[in-house]
């Protein structure tokens, strides 16, 4: 079963600015926007995902550091 993930009123669940840029400073603009959530890296399947995401995101290379990946995808936070 699917958890629901309730965002608060006014908070941001959407980053297309994000397209293109490195999944380390994506993380770091996603947190300092929305403290709430968690994101991470989940790397056998080069996924790039978040607490509460809905859809999953993808980055484009399969390495260790964040700094190596790109988001390809919009982030999304929430259902």
């Amino acid at each position: 079963m699917e958890m629901s993930h309730e965002m608060p009123p006014g908070a941001k669940t959407e980053w297309p600015e994000l397209v293109g840029r490195d999944a380390n400073e994506a993380e770091f603009i996603i947190v300092k926007e929305n403290p709430f959530t968690l994101p991470y890296v989940s790397h056998p399947d080069l996924e790039f995902d978040m607490i509460g995401a809905n859809p999953k995101f993808l980055v484009s290379l399969p390495v260790n550091n964040l700094e190596d990946y790109l988001i390809v995808k919009t982030p999304r936070c929430g259902h």
